[in-house]
């Protein structure tokens, strides 16, 4: 039973077969439709973090036994993409501790530039040269500093959404037979 703290993700679709994308898909793995996996994840983006929502899937009434199936899906999907957001995050860090070494490189040659030029003469011109230096010498650390320190903040709240509809509960609801309609189509179609 779920509780006021819980979240529930819907999800309307044709057919458990079109939700599967067993057709399409070329993998092995069983995986849930990309459409369908997109409309789950901007559900659960609009709810926040929320740990084991709940997904409800309106299915055709004589395909609710399916369930285990798709629960194996979801799970796969959103297990993959997990694993490709950890590599994401490991990448986000390898580039900023790279990025951070080349930076402190740039930062003591500079720095060791701005002296030499002030060592030779302390005249206006060459001073705001040295200062200049120093400035773009600092400015050469703003990608690693924001690497390492901001930008794994969007990716690690992603993770945690992946590895909460990991563990998400999967409940197929029968629902009548879903006609589907265009109505741009049936307005062409009557217009000839």
């Amino acid at each position: 039973m779920l509780t006021q703290a819980e979240t529930r993700l819907s999800l309307k679709v044709r057919s458990v077969a079109a939700l599967l994308d067993a057709e399409g898909s070329p993998l092995c793995n069983p995986r849930i439709h990309p459409e369908a996996a997109e409309e789950l994840w901007w559900n659960a983006l609009k709810h926040g973090p929320q740990p084991s929502p709940l997904i409800e899937i309106a299915v055709p009434a004589d395909e609710d036994s399916r369930q285990a199936e798709v629960q194996q899906a979801v799970r796969e999907h959103f297990n993959g993409r997990a694993q490709k957001l950890e590599e994401e995050l490991r990448g986000i860090f390898r580039n900023g501790w790279s990025s951070l070494g080349i930076g402190l490189l740039v930062v003591a040659g500079l720095f060791a530039l701005a002296e030499g030029i002030l060592l030779l003469n302390r005249g206006p011109l060459l001073t705001s040269l040295s200062e200049s230096l120093i400035i773009i010498a600092w400015v050469a650390l703003w990608h690693p500093a924001e690497l390492l320190l901001y930008a794994h903040f969007p990716v690690r709240r992603q993770l945690q959404m992946a590895r909460n509809l990991v563990t998400a509960e999967v409940s197929l609801q029968p629902t009548p037979k879903l006609e589907i309609t265009r109505p741009d189509f049936d307005e062409k179609s009557k217009a000839l």
